[in-house]
């Protein structure tokens, strides 16, 4: 139950829960189970940053944070901008640090990309990339 969990916060995400879900012997329906959390993040995200975090930025403490978060996002915002709405598919496919559903919620959210669009890519990049992990670490494990 832990896993699925993980599935929701950064720097987890589904991507890297599903080697543990591997070595618990749990099948497809556990990695679409944590996917689909995972894509859950982005309304989260999104909602948070529309409604609350307006509020919080009232806070120095808080508005230094979400500066740091804002700056290392944007240096991201040029996948965006070359390949458009592929790119939030990219950021979300590829497993490496700093990657993942957060980041492009929260660049859709700061460059105002279309949301419905956004949730298409974004989500398609989660299944794929958890799909070929699965595949991939089930062979590796026989």
């Amino acid at each position: 139950m832990l896993e699925y969990l993980l599935s929701l916060f950064p720097f987890y995400e589904s991507r890297y829960v599903i080697p543990i879900l591997i070595l618990k012997n749990r099948g497809l329906f556990d990695i679409i189970v944590v996917s689909f959390l995972n894509i859950l993040v982005f309304p989260i995200v999104i909602i948070f940053l529309d409604k609350v975090n307006p509020l919080f930025l009232k806070n120095h403490i808080y508005s230094k944070l979400y500066e740091k978060v804002v700056n290392y996002v944007s240096s991201k915002r040029y996948i965006i901008e070359k390949y458009s709405y592929l790119g939030l598919f990219i950021l979300v496919f590829l497993p490496l640090p700093g990657t993942g559903v957060y980041t492009a919620s929260i660049l859709t959210w700061l460059l105002k990309l279309n949301r419905k669009k956004s949730i298409i890519f974004i989500s398609a990049g989660v299944l794929c990339i958890n799909l070929i992990l699965y595949f991939f670490l089930e062979f590796l494990a026989r």
